[in-house]
């Protein structure tokens, strides 16, 4: 009983190791992504996760919608000079400037 009492304890040290290690691995990652974030590990990845998924559903709300009027625009005329393709890049160029 007393060993196998011992291979758990040890069992146990060698998980908490590994979940230590992982989360260095998480902290090494995550950290250059979120300098700003408190020193807590546990803001360090919540953070890093919040804002790279904020940031992938801005991407596609604002700037595919954007691109899309854009090529819209180009496609009707073919034409870098077209005024209509010029307002199309102002507003894709606007847009991202002031959602930044």
């Amino acid at each position: 009983q007393q060993q196998e009492q011992q291979e758990q304890q040890q069992q146990q040290q060698k998980q908490k190791q590994q979940q230590k290690q992982q989360l260095q691995a998480a902290q090494d990652y995550y950290c250059h992504l979120c300098p700003t974030s408190p020193e807590n590990m546990y803001y360090k990845i919540y953070y890093s996760a919040y804002y790279s998924e904020y940031y992938s559903q801005y991407y596609q709300k604002y700037y595919t919608k954007a691109a899309q009027e854009l090529n819209k625009a180009a496609a009707k005329k073919h034409d870098k000079d077209d005024p209509e393709t010029k307002e199309a890049w102002k507003a894709l160029t606007d847009s991202l400037k002031k959602n930044a």
